[in-house]
């Protein structure tokens, strides 16, 4: 599934792109292109903020729909979100998630039925 993933992982305020990248197989690193904003600390609907703003300034109007957030915080989020992929803080994305995930992936960024990200972290995601 092409997409290119930005981090909104707290990593972001505390490592570089390229230490954050240093913690994914050498397969993907390169898929992982920014990181979003630090708005105001976490709070409600903070990542959300954060993604959108990033979003604003990387992409054009029409491709701003593009986006799927997989995250353990479903608080930094506005309720019932369809573009938030939750995970368990405890297990992450397991085989179980990942194919919500993958459902999720092709309703929103295919606009049809029935592949991946890793937690606190948006893909942009093209055809």
């Amino acid at each position: 599934f092409p997409s290119h993933d930005n981090s909104s992982s707290s990593w972001r305020l505390t490592q570089t792109l390229d230490e954050m990248r240093s913690r994914f197989s050498h397969a993907y690193q390169h898929r992982l292109i920014g990181v979003t904003p630090s708005i105001d600390g976490p709070n409600f609907m903070s990542r959300e903020r954060e993604i959108l703003a990033w979003l604003e300034g990387h992409r054009s109007e029409e491709e701003r729909d593009r986006w799927i957030a997989i995250d353990d915080q479903p608080a930094w989020f506005s309720p019932f979100n369809d573009r938030l992929h939750i995970t368990d803080r405890h297990v992450g994305l397991d085989e179980n998630s990942a194919d919500g995930l993958r459902r999720k992936l092709h309703r929103i960024l295919l606009e049809s039925e029935p592949p991946v990200c890793t937690r606190s972290a948006f893909a942009y995601c093209s055809n």
